[in-house]
């Protein structure tokens, strides 16, 4: 199966800096990136915020392309990347004579879940225990040694966290004088 798609693909080169999809256009293609380092971002409000950066070689663009639904971030190159453009057709053809491949898929997307869900639920309790006004440090280290895939949203909670620990000094430090 892998075979087939590696045949049937079309070869594309971007170069650091390009974006090989875009958060909410179609999603007719997946790609397989043979080369190179890839930023998966979302993109909200003119800006774009970093959710994981993959590495060669990987599926990218699969879950759009299989449940034919409009992506959901965009993907950015980098460095240069190689890689190969599959049709939603070829993909599906592919897995549905592969089982293990498309199980490996659904793998994959379970460990990204899985992930997240965890992610999710330790920075519900952060933010709990920040509105409580009781962030301690064993939570607080928590939330600041997350996976590399989550490295961004650590570092933003943490300046979070910071600023709001610093606004109640000071609310404090003014009530007291």
């Amino acid at each position: 199966a892998l075979q087939r798609l590696l045949e049937n693909g079309e070869a594309c080169a971007f170069a650091a800096g390009e974006k090989l999809m875009a958060q909410g256009e179609a999603s007719p293609f997946a790609l397989i990136v043979l080369e190179g380092e890839v930023s998966i971002v979302s993109e909200r409000a003119g800006s774009a915020f970093p959710l994981a950066a993959i590495h060669a070689p990987a599926l990218i663009g699969e879950i759009g392309a299989l449940a034919d639904v409009p992506r959901t971030a965009s993907a950015v190159a980098l460095t240069p990347v190689a890689s190969l453009r599959v049709s939603r057709a070829s993909l599906l053809e592919a897995l549905n004579s592969a089982p293990d491949a498309l199980s490996a898929v659904i793998r994959q997307l379970g460990q990204q879940i899985k992930g997240l869900n965890a992610a999710l639920g330790l920075y519900a309790d952060g933010f709990r225990a920040l509105e409580d006004g009781e962030l301690d440090e064993a939570l607080a280290h928590d939330l600041g040694h997350m996976t590399p895939e989550l490295r961004n949203f650590a570092e933003a909670f943490g300046r979070l966290a910071e600023r709001i620990q610093k606004e109640r000094r000071t609310r404090a430090d003014m009530a007291s004088a």
